[in-house]
Formats: structure tokens, sequence, C-alpha cells
């Protein structure tokens, strides 16, 4: 088991050609929301709940992701 995580966490891009970094975001944790949002993963990739849809701009996605036919995207609202 992996110790409970820092309230400040580092999120690091990288380029994964040559490890180059891309970017850094310092921003605060919060456990119980984490573990919300693990949970929620583990629940679709173990088949226990379905996929939510993606917004329309997300949808590009789904070309790469080995779960593509439980996705749909929402359309966007062009009525003003």
């Amino acid at each position: 088991m992996l110790p409970r995580s820092k309230e400040h966490l580092l999120l690091r891009y990288e380029f994964q050609g040559d490890r180059s970094g891309l970017g850094e975001f310092m921003f605060l944790h919060d456990h119980v929301w984490f573990m919300g949002q693990v949970r929620k993963a583990l629940d679709f990739w173990l088949g226990i709940r379905r996929g939510n849809c993606v917004s329309w701009n997300e949808k590009w996605k789904c070309n790469f992701c080995k779960f593509n036919n439980c996705s749909q995207a929402i359309k966007p609202n062009t009525e003003e």
C-alpha cells in the first residue's frame, strides 16, 4: 500500500520520447475527492458501471481508447 499523499501534489507532464519536461503544476490534494475519482474509474474498468458521455469537444479522444465502444458524446447546445 502506498503512503497517504501530502496536502500538495506536483503534476509533471513529460514528453514520452526523451522524458523532457513539458510543464509542472502544483495543486492542493483532497484525499476524499481523489479516492472517489479512483473508485469511479475502477468501477468502470471492472465493468461495475457504464461509461459516462464525453463532451463534444473531447470526442476525438475516443479514437485512441480501447473502451470507445462504450462512450457517447454529448452534442453542444446550439439553441440560442
